[in-house]
C-alpha cells in the first residue's frame, strides 16, 4: 500500500502578495529575536525550508506554516517564493513538527557548512551571533572521544556540559555519559559534579594541577548529587523488581472492575451510594491500553 503524502512533491512558485496568512501575526513576534534570525538567515543564504501553503477550492493560497519566513521575504522585497502545497488547511495535517537542535547536532550542521566553503563570519551573520560563538560550536567536540559523542548525540545535552567532559580522560567521559543517560540528567551542574567526583588519575592533563579538592560549595553540590543519584538507582531497582507483579495485579483488577461495571444493578448501586468510587473505577476501566 503506497504511503500517502500530505503535500505535493513538486513545489510551486507563487506570488508572495497573493498568499493569505492563516493566522494573525502579533507585532511582538516581528520584533523578536527569532524573526531577526530568520531575516538575517534569508538575507545571507536564502530560504532553507520552503513555506507550506494550502490551496482552497476558490484557488487562493493560505499560509499553513512559514508566516515569519514570508514576512521576512516581504521585508527584503522578494516577490515570489517556492512553496510546498498541503492537502490540508490544518498545520498538523502534514505533521509539521518543531524540534530543538541539540548542541551536538548544531556542531554537525556548522561543521558541514564550513566544510562546504561557508565562512564562519557568514554563518555568524546568518544566525545573528558573534563569530566566536560559531567557532565555539564548530570546535565543540575537540577533546571528547567518539563513543561519548555517540552516546549523547540524541540527547538534550548542552554545549556547557560537553565542554565539561573535556576535563576527564576518554574512558571517564564514557562513564559520565552513561551515568547522565541513566539519570536522564544532562545539565552542566550534574556533569560538573561527576567531574569533581573523578579520581585524579582520570583527569585530563590540563586539569590535573588544579586545586586539590572542590570548594565547600562544590563539595556540598557533589554530595547532594551523589545522594540523588543513589536514590534514583535504588528507586529504579525497586521499580524493575516489582514491575512484573504490579502489572499482572493491575491487569487482573482492571478486568474484574470491567465485569463489575458491566452489571447494570451493581453499577447503579455504586453510582447512587459511592459516586466517587464509581467514577474512579470507571476511569481505570476506560484508561489507555496497559500495553501502551
Amino acid at each position: 500500500m503506497p504511503t500517502h503524502l500530505a503535500f505535493d512533491m513538486e513545489p510551486r512558485t507563487l506570488d508572495i502578495a497573493e498568499l493569505v496568512p492563516g493566522r494573525t501575526l502579533e507585532q511582538r513576534r516581528l520584533s523578536g529575536r527569532k524573526y531577526a534570525r530568520i531575516l538575517a538567515s534569508i538575507r545571507e543564504v536564502g530560504i532553507i525550508e520552503m513555506p507550506l501553503v494550502y490551496q482552497h477550492p476558490d484557488r487562493h493560497y493560505e499560509i499553513v506554516d512559514g508566516h515569519l519566513r514570508i514576512e521576512a521575504l516581504k521585508t527584503l522585497g522578494v516577490a515570489k517564493v517556492r512553496c510546498l502545497v498541503s492537502d490540508s488547511p490544518e498545520r498538523f495535517g502534514p505533521r509539521v513538527h518543531v524540534a530543538k537542535l541539540s548542541a551536538i547536532q548544531e556542531h554537525y550542521m556548522i561543521t558541514k557548512a564550513i566544510e562546504h566553503g561557508v565562512s564562519a563570519e557568514r554563518l555568524a551573520r546568518a544566525l545573528e551571533v558573534d563569530v566566536k560563538q560559531v567557532l565555539a560550536k564548530h570546535h565543540l567536540l575537540r577533546g571528547i572521544c567518539l563513543e561519548a559523542v555517540q552516546l549523547l548525540e540524541k540527547t538534550s545535552v548542552s554545549a556547557e556540559t560537553m565542554r565539561g567532559l573535556r576535563k576527564v580522560l576518554p574512558a571517564r567521559q564514557v562513564e559520565i555519559a552513561e551515568l547522565m543517560i541513566a539519570a536522564n540528567n544532562f545539565t552542566a551542574t550534574f556533569c560538573r559534579g561527576l567531574v569533581l567526583a573523578t579520581r585524579k588519575e582520570w583527569l585530563a592533563a590540563p586539569h590535573v594541577t588544579k586545586k586539590a579538592g572542590p570548594s565547600p560549595k562544590e563539595y556540598a553540590e557533589l554530595v547532594k548529587m551523589q545522594y540523588e543519584l543513589d536514590t534514583l538507582q535504588r528507586d529504579l531497582q525497586v521499580y524493575e523488581d516489582t514491575y512484573g507483579q504490579n502489572f499482572l495485579n493491575l491487569v487482573v483488577a482492571r478486568g474484574y472492575l470491567a465485569k463489575l461495571l458491566a452489571n447494570e444493578r451493581a453499577k447503579r448501586l455504586l453510582c447512587e451510594r459511592y459516586p466517587e468510587i464509581a467514577t474512579a473505577m470507571q476511569h481505570i476501566v476506560d484508561s489507555v491500553s496497559l500495553e501502551g
